[in-house]
């Protein structure tokens, strides 16, 4: 839908906002970790309904401009980070995008965005988009766009991009930006920008790529996957690949909560962990994937803390309020458990990383794929050795052969990760209350009135009991 006939969305109150949170009815039994993939779910289904038009256009629009040489930029939100699926060769993803807001744009560009978070940020965006830069957004609970905007402070809710954005893909995100109620709570629990930001952004790639193959445009593949052979049959570049990525993430979502058992026993460390005073840390070798994701983040627990890097220089990640004035370096102990992020099952990093959460003594478990093109590999695998192994619904490879591309595109593991880490977190939080009778500290949106309030009660509450 064009800007000229997009419906601006009304503000709901914050009664009304409770139609988007799954709520946990008086003797409802069914697990938090459910409760979230069943609300994410009906999220999906309601953006595949009502925005397929909207994401086939922009696939179409990205497609124009790169054939007519101009650029493409990206800066979609897909969880606590714009490239928690896109960081530096991550395999499948390609260089149809150039990541982040453009300094400068010239006519005939376009800006993929919803993630003008800063007011000169929008400014410009204003600015370019007046010059003849196309600019496709979306909602975001960090901005003004989002249902129940009334509750985001004034600063905030002034970033909005829907007056001037050419494209709208309406992402239904709420001023919380999480979907579970938690009784007792003052906020839900489980963000959902990750799971849609990555979802659209897939499709939208899926077909500016199909696109771009059927008019023999060439682009880049990253990662190390080798080329793709003669035996592996390419798509049909007359059908449109977006709602066939939409379908496989749904199934590989079904896949997941069929993990159910591994997803328990991952809390059960977790918890395990918090309460005999040890911490729960989720890494992953690249900054923007699980470590960003799992810390500091509106609908995240308090418990989680991210960890990045070489194995040589492990970081924690840092606090987004207290920025430089935090102690850095990881000392794990064997209180410790980890909870590993995985783009390949045999990184020699992440192996090396997995090496010294043994040597602390820490519980590891481990979330990604464990195979390379549907073959478990013969070496060491973190899979192999993790205590616990989630994810095995997903390859470390694209899922679409194209004619001419020698790489697979569009992975489906960044989506399943995020899905699996808040179902973990749902989890920890229903051990939790069992156990303790305590309800675990969740952040809310620091852009909302009253969040950083919240912020530093979770950090009261993680230095008085750990949770």
């Amino acid at each position: 839908m064009l800007r000229r006939d997009a419906v601006r969305l009304i503000p709901l109150s914050v009664t009304g906002l409770a139609a988007f949170a799954g709520n946990a009815g008086a003797g409802d039994r069914t697990p938090t970790a459910l409760r979230f993939t069943a609300k994410m779910r009906e999220i999906f289904e309601r953006i595949k309904r009502n925005q397929s038009e909207e994401i086939l256009e922009a696939a179409h629009r990205v497609a124009d401009t790169v054939k007519r040489g101009n650029r493409c930029f990206i800066n979609w939100d897909m969880g606590h980070r714009t490239t928690y699926d896109i960081f530096s060769d991550r395999p499948g993803d390609t260089d149809i995008f150039v990541k982040g807001l453009p300094v400068t744009a010239e006519p005939g560009d376009l800006v993929f965005t919803n993630a003008a978070a800063a007011p000169e940020d929008l400014e410009r965006l204003k600015s370019q988009h007046a010059r003849g830069v196309f600019v496709i957004s979306g909602p975001r609970s960090w901005g003004g766009d989002n249902i129940g905007n009334e509750m985001i402070v004034p600063e905030i809710r002034d970033l909005r991009i829907s007056p001037f954005a050419d494209l709208w893909i309406d992402l239904y995100e709420t001023a919380y930006g999480a979907v579970v109620d938690v009784p007792g709570s003052p906020c839900p629990l489980g963000p959902s920008s990750g799971g849609v930001g990555v979802l659209t952004y897939w499709m939208v790639t899926s077909d500016a790529a199909r696109i771009l193959a059927a008019s023999s445009k060439k682009f880049t593949v990253y990662g190390d996957e080798p080329p793709v052979s003669g035996s592996i049959p390419t798509v049909n570049l007359n059908r449109p690949l977006g709602d066939q990525y939409f379908e496989a993430a749904l199934n590989a979502q079904k896949a997941a909560e069929g993990e159910m058992d591994k997803v328990r026993l991952t809390a059960e460390m977790a918890v395990h962990s918090v309460l005999r005073g040890g911490r729960v840390y989720c890494y992953s070798r690249h900054e923007p994937y699980l470590c960003a994701e799992c810390y500091a983040r509106r609908g995240g627990l308090g418990l989680t803390f991210g960890v990045y890097g070489p194995p040589h220089e492990l970081t924690l990640f840092d606090d987004p309020i207290q920025q430089g004035k935090l102690d850095l370096r990881f000392r794990p102990t064997e209180k410790d458990m980890v909870i590993m992020g995985l783009v390949k099952p045999d990184d020699p990093d992440d192996l090396a990383a997995l090496a010294l959460f043994r040597k602390a003594g820490m519980n590891v478990a481990a979330i990604g794929p464990k195979t390379r093109n549907g073959i478990i590999p013969e070496s060491r695998t973190v899979p192999k050795e993790a205590d616990v192994h989630v994810g095995g619904s997903c390859d470390t490879y694209g899922i679409f052969s194209l004619p001419g591309i020698t790489r697979k595109i569009c992975p489906i593991s960044g989506f399943v990760a995020n899905q699996l880490l808040w179902m973990i977190c749902g989890e920890i939080t229903d051990q939790l209350i069992a156990r303790t009778g305590n309800i675990p500290a969740i952040y809310m949106n620091g852009a909302m009135k009253g969040g950083m309030d919240r912020l530093n009660e979770v950090k009261r509450l993680l230095r008085e009991r750990g949770y």
